[in-house]
């Protein structure tokens, strides 16, 4: 997440409303792992809640919710993440930006974004 914030231009920058809590999880499961300090950790969440400031939010609606069912039934995706791609979706049509780019880790959730037509990244590679 905090790649994603530093690499792209803050006006193209759209999250579901989702990204928050995700990004907690992980940097909290980091920590608890003993692979973030507890410092690094407060600073990662400062950083986080700095970067949301200044990023797009798309709320979880109704609209997003009918593309994650879809997309579930097309992409076999878990919940969250048929959120988070439902989500772009939604984003990607109010924006007209055909050429958003989708950010993920997880391949399942990539490949399906490919799918959708989105130009994708993965931060880890």
């Amino acid at each position: 997440m905090l790649r994603f914030a530093q690499a792209e231009d803050d006006r193209n920058k759209v999250v579901s409303a989702l990204a928050q809590t995700e990004a907690r999880s992980a940097i909290c499961r980091l920590s608890k792992g003993n692979r973030m300090s507890p410092s690094e950790a407060a600073l990662a969440l400062d950083s986080l809640a700095d970067e949301l400031r200044r990023i797009i939010e798309q709320p979880v609606n109704p609209p997003v919710l009918e593309a994650a069912g879809t997309l579930i039934d097309r992409h076999y995706l878990r919940a969250l993440d048929a959120v988070q791609l439902g989500s772009a979706i939604v984003a990607r049509d109010l924006l007209a930006a055909p050429d958003m780019r989708f950010i993920a880790s997880d391949k399942t959730l990539l490949e399906a974004a490919h799918a959708e037509g989105f130009d994708i990244w993965n931060p880890c590679d």
